[in-house]
C-alpha cells in the first residue's frame, strides 16, 4: 500500500463519487479496450505482412492485410477518443461535486472552527487537490486499466514470437522495476512538502491583495516582493526536487531497453542468416518490447499521481471527516429579545484557562436600549459575539427568554439576531444583490430599513440606484457607506435583538447620531450599542463597562459620570476634543 502523507483508504473513498456517474464510467472502461487490442494485434499483424505479404510477395495477402490494419487503427482511435471523453466527463463531475461537497462543509463550520481553519490551506484543497484527485479518476480509467492488459499481453505475445529472446526480459524487467522503485521513493516525501508549500504562496498572496493598499501607502513593496519570493523559490525547488529525481528514470530506462533491442537485432539477426528467424518476428518482437516499455514507464507516472492523489485526499477528507460543532438545538421560536448572562466565562481556546470574559452577569429585558463600552481588548466584541451565537461560553451559560441559548435552533439565533460589524464585508455585485442576502423583503421594507440606516440618500445619488454596481470588498463606496449598506441589511432581517458592534465608526457624528436616534424610536428590537463614543452610548437605558474581560461597572450616563472613575475620563477626554 502507497502511504505518502495520504492513505490509500481515503484516495479509494473519493473514487465513491464515481458511483453517481457509473455509466461514463463504465464506458470509459469498455471503450479502452479497443486501444488495447489495437496496441496487441498490430505488431503481429506487422510480422505476419512482412514475413508472408513481402518475404513471400502475396499481393493479395498484403493488401487484405493492411486493410484489416486500418480498421483496427480506426477502431482504436474511436476507442481512445470515447474513452478519453467520457472519463474526462466522469472525472470532471466528480470534481464540481468535491468542490461543491468541501465549499459546503465549509460554511457550516463554527466560528471556532473558521478560527483555526488556515485559508491559504482551504484554497489549494478547494482547487489543487481536488482537480488533482479529478486527474487521478481520469488517469485510472484511461490509462491503469490499460496498463497491467498491454504489459501482460505483450508479454505473451513476445513469449510466442520466441521464447528465447524472450529470455532477456528475466533480466530487463526486474532491473527496470527496481530501478524505478528506488526512484520514487527517494521523491515521494517531496509531495507533501510540495502542497504545503503551494500553501504558502496561497496564503502569501491573499495577504498581500488584501492588504495592498497598505503596502503601497507605506513604500513596503521591496519587502513583499522579497517576502513572496522566498515562498515561490520554496515552492519550485521542491517540486524540481522531485522533478529530476522521476526525470532520471527515463534516459536509465532507455538505456535498458536499447541494450536489449540490440541483443534481439544482434541474436534476430544470426538467426535470420541461418533462416530460423524471420525479420517480421524481430521487427514486432521489438514493437511488443517497446509496449512493455511504455506500460512501466506510465505504470511509474500513475504510481507519482497515485502517491500525489493520496496527499491530496487525505488533505480533503481533513475537512470533509471533521465534525462540524454547530449548535443542535431544537427550539424553533421567536425570540423576544430577552438576554440573561450567568456567570459566564469564555476562552476562544478551551482548555486554556485564558479567559477573555470574566464572570459576566446580565440581564437585559425586551425593547432594552443598551450600551456596551471599554478599552481596546476589554471583550466587548466577544460579548457581542456570544449573545449572536457565534460562540458558546466556556463556564456558565446565556439564556434568551429564559431558554438556554444551546437549546435554539442555529437557524432561528441567525435569523432572529442580527449583527453589524465595524469592518462589514460586502461582495461584488449590485447593492440589491448585498442586501438579498437579508432574505426576501417588499419594496417599502426595502425604503423603511435603508432609511433608517441612512444609505437611502446615498444610494439614490448612485448610478442605477439599487443596481449600482459594487467593486469586490466594496472598494468603489467609502467606509461609512459600507456601515450603512451593512446596517441596511442587517434590518431587512427583521432581528429581534440588534447588535452594532462600533459599526458607525466611519461615519460622521451628525449621520451617526440620527442613525442611533431612527433605531431607538424604531423599538421593534432589543438593541445592544457598542461604542468608545460617549454622545452615541447617552441615550442608553444602561451602559456597562468593560475592562479586562471583566464588567467594572453599570447605570446610566449621568451615574456612570458619578460612580465610575474609567467612564468619567472617557467622557472628559471627548469632551475636551469636542
Amino acid at each position: 500500500m502507497i502511504k505518502v502523507g495520504g492513505t490509500m483508504s481515503q484516495l479509494w473513498m473519493s473514487f465513491g463519487y464515481l458511483k453517481k456517474y457509473k455509466k461514463w464510467t463504465i464506458l470509459g472502461i469498455v471503450l479502452i479496450f479497443f486501444e488495447i487490442l489495437l496496441d496487441l494485434l498490430l505488431p503481429n499483424i506487422m510480422s505476419n505482412m512482412i514475413n508472408i505479404g513481402i518475404g513471400k510477395q502475396d499481393t493479395e495477402y498484403l493488401i487484405i492485410h493492411i486493410l484489416l490494419m486500418i480498421i483496427l487503427t480506426i477502431v482504436g482511435i474511436i476507442g481512445g477518443i470515447g474513452s478519453t471523453y467520457y472519463a474526462s466527463k466522469a472525472s470532471g463531475y466528480v470534481s464540481m461535486d468535491m468542490r461543491y461537497n468541501l465549499f459546503q462543509k465549509i460554511t457550516s463550520f463554527s466560528f471556532t472552527q473558521l478560527d483555526k481553519t488556515n485559508i491559504g490551506n482551504t484554497i489549494t484543497v478547494l482547487t489543487n487537490d481536488i482537480t488533482t484527485i479529478g486527474s487521478i479518476m481520469m488517469f485510472t480509467i484511461r490509462i491503469l486499466i490499460r496498463i497491467p492488459f498491454v504489459f501482460l499481453g505483450s508479454i505473451i505475445m513476445a513469449v510466442l514470437i520466441s521464447p528465447t529472446l524472450s529470455l532477456s526480459l528475466i533480466i530487463l524487467l526486474p532491473l527496470m522495476c527496481f530501478i524505478m522503485f528506488i526512484l520514487m521513493r527517494k521523491a515521494f516525501p517531496y509531495f507533501d512538502l510540495t502542497q504545503e508549500r503551494l500553501d504558502d504562496v496561497n496564503k502569501q498572496v491573499r495577504e498581500l491583495v488584501g492588504g495592498i493598499r497598505v503596502v503601497k501607502s507605506t513604500t513596503n513593496e521591496s519587502y513583499e516582493k522579497a517576502k513572496f519570493k522566498k515562498v515561490n523559490q520554496n515552492l519550485k525547488e521542491t517540486n524540481l526536487k522531485a522533478i529530476y529525481l522521476l526525470i532520471t528514470a527515463m534516459p536509465v530506462m532507455m538505456l535498458l531497453i536499447n541494450i536489449t533491442v540490440i541483443f534481439v537485432l544482434w541474436y534476430g539477426g544470426s538467426n535470420v542468416i541461418n533462416h530460423s528467424f524471420e525479420i517480421g518476428s524481430i521487427m514486432a518482437f521489438i514493437q511488443y518490447l517497446n509496449n512493455i516499455l511504455g506500460a512501466i514507464v506510465m505504470g511509474s507516472v500513475m504510481i507519482v499521481m497515485i502517491a500525489r492523489s493520496c496527499t491530496s485526499a487525505r488533505r480533503y477528507y481533513k475537512f470533509i471527516e471533521e465534525e462540524t460543532s454547530s449548535n443542535t438545538g431544537t427550539i424553533n421560536l421567536n425570540i423576544l429579545g430577552n438576554i440573561e448572562f450567568q456567570n459566564v466565562n469564555f476562552a476562544y481556546s478551551e482548555g486554556s484557562g485564558d479567559y477573555v470574559l470574566k464572570d459576566i452577569n446580565v440581564s437585559i429585558k425586551e425593547h432594552d436600549i443598551i450600551g456596551i463600552i471599554g478599552s481596546t481588548g476589554s471583550g466587548k466584541s466577544t460579548f457581542a459575539n456570544l449573545i449572536a451565537g457565534n460562540y458558546f461560553p466556556t463556564e456558565g451559560d446565556i439564556l434568551l427568554d429564559g431558554k438556554t441559548i444551546r437549546d435554539y435552533q442555529t437557524k432561528v439565533i441567525k435569523s432572529q439576531i442580527g449583527i453589524c460589524f465595524q469592518n462589514p464585508t460586502i461582495f461584488k455585485g449590485t447593492i440589491r444583490s448585498n442586501l438579498k442576502l437579508a432574505g426576501k423583503f417588499t419594496k417599502k421594507e426595502l425604503e423603511e430599513a435603508s432609511k433608517i440606516a441612512c444609505s437611502y440618500t446615498f444610494i439614490m445619488d448612485k448610478p442605477n440606484k439599487w443596481n449600482y454596481q459594487i467593486e469586490q470588498l466594496g472598494t468603489n463606496l467609502s467606509g461609512g457607506q459600507k456601515q450603512r449598506l451593512a446596517l441596511t441589511r442587517t434590518l431587512l432581517q427583521k432581528p429581534r435583538i440588534l447588535i452594532l458592534d462600533d459599526s458607525t465608526s466611519a461615519v460622521d457624528a451628525a449621520t451617526e447620531q440620527q442613525i442611533i436616534n431612527n433605531l431607538i424610536h424604531y423599538k421593534q428590537h432589543t438593541l445592544i450599542i457598542i461604542s468608545n463614543k460617549i454622545s452615541t452610548l447617552k441615550w442608553c437605558n444602561r451602559i456597562y463597562v468593560f475592562d479586562d474581560g471583566r464588567i467594572i461597572d453599570s447605570g446610566t450616563h449621568e451615574a456612570l459620570l458619578d460612580s465610575c472613575s474609567f467612564y468619567k475620563t472617557i467622557a472628559d477626554a471627548q469632551m475636551r476634543g469636542n
